[in-house]
């Protein structure tokens, strides 16, 4: 489950521009050929983001000063037909942002004070997010814990589900299922089914534990599957054929519920259509309904980024009578996915950083979403990277790549809290190799002199428990 396209806002005299990793590959092309700053052209070189190409000002917008061809009288020399992003040079039903983010007078849709200050056109005053008491507990109501199924095979520190302390939660997802290219559900891997019946069978030890089946995640939405979750939320029919195969697993294996981790609609790098939009409310209206009867709970996992969750119709998908709950993915914020070619840059970030956090919760609060059907999402496990210089440690310095797996997780960019606890024993708790960043509410190690990697402990934890039952979750 991981995050992708963040947007950066950059300004040059007089004009506020804005870069995403979902670019064209033309643009990217003829930006690499080139040294021009972002948001600039010229006559042979078209604007990187996409918009028209003011080739006398060589600065790039919307609007006739900078579309106007120039066939008919005008500068532009590329991208003359494009459109803003919000604001009157948007197309005709899309002058507001996704999410009721500011748009800003150059016709971008941000959440900063470049996009919601000077010239803001539309949605310049953000909601305001619940407040609670410092006393609230309600982030605590529901607490739900994901379990593996390849976690039993790892090499060493393999856990099956019978050896888990179920006690605290009140869920448990078994991640994950995926869907045939007949809409049916099937196992990620031969033989999880198995595992499938011993995760249902610690509701003995824990009788009020809720088990799910979480079914997608994202390596189901890569190549070639894809493109099953749109097929399957287009066709009421292949609708019915997923919810009657549901309904067998459930009732074969004890699940009480079940999770949706689509990775993500609309999204083309990620195998989306633009009607996904619309059709993923009506696909999970119809799961819910078929549901009723049995009393089973229905869930979707949903990204942190506003790239993404800006096509997710969060109303819709939870009014009254579709999901119970959306599981947010805030986790993955960074990793060693992030690069020059999305704009983050090559640089290290933590991948739990509570200020980035606290920006998605005001997406939520902008469309009203009640905080009760937000579960905020915690990963335990930290993201790591190598450094390019042990000089350079702090967060902004240059990664060259991923640090080397962990002896258990066998994934490099990766380690588990305990291959943590591990390094941590063997190099101490000197000030110089383990930081507490407070504002953020989050750890970074450096290990090995030249590896990086952020994490979570039982202080930030704590921090982070304290930040969502003060906002009501």
């Amino acid at each position: 489950m991981r995050l992708g396209a963040r947007f950066i806002a950059i300004t040059l005299p007089g004009f506020l521009f804005l870069r995403v990793a979902a670019q064209s590959s033309t643009a990217s092309a003829a930006l690499s050929q080139s040294t021009l700053p972002v948001g600039s052209c010229t006559a042979d070189i078209p604007c990187s983001n996409g918009a028209c190409c003011n080739s006398e000002s060589g600065y790039c917008g919307y609007g006739a000063p900078f579309c106007t061809t120039v066939a008919d009288g005008g500068p532009c020399t590329s991208n003359c037909d494009a459109k803003a992003q919000c604001g009157p040079n948007a197309p005709a039903g899309e002058e507001d942002c996704p999410l009721k983010v500011c748009c800003s007078q150059f016709g971008f849709c941000g959440t900063t004070e470049d996009f919601c200050g000077t010239g803001c056109q539309s949605n310049c005053n953000p909601a305001v997010t619940a407040s609670c008491g410092a006393d609230q507990q309600s982030a605590l109501n529901r607490r739900i814990g994901y379990y593996e199924g390849w976690a039993a095979a790892r090499s060493c520190d393999a856990w099956t589900p019978s050896t888990m302390n179920v006690d605290s939660l009140t869920h448990l997802n078994f991640a994950f299922a995926y869907i045939s290219s007949s809409f049916e559900v099937i196992e990620m891997t031969p033989g999880d089914s198995s595992l499938w019946t011993e995760t249902t069978a610690l509701k003995s030890r824990n009788p009020a534990l809720k088990v799910f089946l979480s079914i997608g995640g994202w390596t189901f939405n890569d190549a070639p599957t894809s493109g099953i979750f749109s097929a399957l939320a287009a066709s009421e029919s292949n609708t019915q054929t997923f919810i009657k195969s549901v309904l067998s697993v459930m009732n074969a294996y004890g699940f009480d519920g079940i999770d949706i981790d689509w990775e993500y609609p609309v999204a083309e790098d990620r195998g989306g259509s633009v009607g996904d939009l619309a059709n993923y409310p009506t696909f999970l209206k119809a799961i819910k309904t078929a549901f009723g009867p049995f009393d089973y709970g229905l869930s979707f996992t949903a990204p942190s980024s506003y790239w993404y969750l800006q096509n997710y119709d969060l109303p819709a998908l939870l009014a009254d009578g579709v999901a119970d709950w959306v599981n947010v993915m805030t986790y993955d914020l960074h990793g060693v996915w992030d690069s020059p070619a999305d704009y983050i840059g090559s640089i290290v970030l933590a991948h739990t950083n509570l200020t980035e956090i606290e920006l998605t919760f005001q997406l939520y609060a902008n469309v009203g979403i009640d905080p009760s059907k937000i579960t905020m999402g915690i990963g335990f496990y930290g993201r790591s990277f190598e450094l390019v210089s042990a000089s350079c440690s702090d967060p902004g310095c240059p990664f060259a790549g991923a640090a080397p797996a962990g002896p258990c997780s066998a994934n490099p960019g990766t380690l588990m809290y305990t291959e943590i606890e591990d390094i941590l024993a063997s190099v101490g708790n000197s000030t110089n190799q383990l930081v507490f960043d407070e504002a953020a509410a989050v750890k970074y190690l450096v290990y090995n002199t030249i590896d990086w990697v952020s994490f979570d402990d039982q202080q930030t934890l704590g921090m982070k428990l304290q930040y969502a039952n003060g906002i009501c979750l």
